[in-house]
């Protein structure tokens, strides 16, 4: 049996009515509780304009407006909100026409949900990605990444330029019995996988690398396990 009024108090969603000039009517208890207030009544008759700064409030308004006059709603739209203290907070909202029982537009009504901690994460791993971009762009070294199957999955300019390959992706998936001979290519896929097994890096190998040219090219490398966050 489902319940409405335990549902408007105890939704962890912010739902809300407002009038024809976007003052709240009646919102869920959640919704209060997202800018600490505890009075029932605390925002009846106030608008988004109370909350937020007006840069913040101002396309809520002319969302609601639109919606009020076209009954076209708005359907999980991403929204930043910056309250007059600062705080930045961001919210996927969904608004609908509020019709009387005529059928008649006599308001709106939303739900909106808080993500900023997604969102938070997510600029944090875009930052990560971008530093992470800089280091393989930029770095003289050669830096890469491999599956478990020792297939290139990542790799810093430098490491294109060794092979001399001007499609970098036609590199992704290849390994180094691709690039060298069996006398330097078996030994390299044998401490890797030796690395996954174990956990355990190699620091700083004296590595004779043997093309299949016959040129010889040594270089100092160091292996270490590539781990997921579980």
């Amino acid at each position: 049996v489902f319940c409405w009024t335990a549902f408007w108090q105890t939704a962890w969603d912010l739902i809300y009515f407002k009038d024809k000039q976007s003052r709240f009517i009646r919102y869920s208890r959640s919704f209060a509780l997202n800018f600490g207030l505890f009075k029932p009544d605390a925002l009846m008759g106030k608008s988004d304009l109370d909350l937020y700064t007006e840069e913040s409030a101002r396309p809520r308004y002319e969302d609601e407006q639109r919606v009020i006059r076209t009954g076209e709603p708005v359907i999980g739209k991403l929204e930043q909100g910056v309250r007059a203290d600062g705080q930045v907070r961001w919210f996927m909202t969904t608004k609908m026409p509020w019709r009387d029982a005529q059928g008649n537009i006599i308001g709106t009504f939303g739900v909106s949900r808080d993500v900023t901690a997604m969102r938070e994460t997510e600029a944090k791993l875009a930052e990560t990605s971008a530093l992470l971009e800089t280091l393989l762009e930029n770095s003289p070294d050669c830096i890469y990444f491999k599956d478990r199957e020792s297939r290139f999955v990542r790799f810093s300019k430098a490491f294109a330029k060794l092979f001399k390959v001007a499609d970098t992706e036609s590199l992704r998936g290849k390994t180094d019995f691709d690039f060298f001979t069996e006398e330097h290519a078996r030994p390299a896929f044998e401490d890797e996988q030796e690395i996954i097994r174990s956990g355990k890096p190699i620091i700083g190998k004296v590595e004779k690398e043997t093309h299949p040219d016959g040129r010889v090219t040594w270089s100092i490398t160091t292996k270490m396990p590539w781990s997921d966050k579980t």
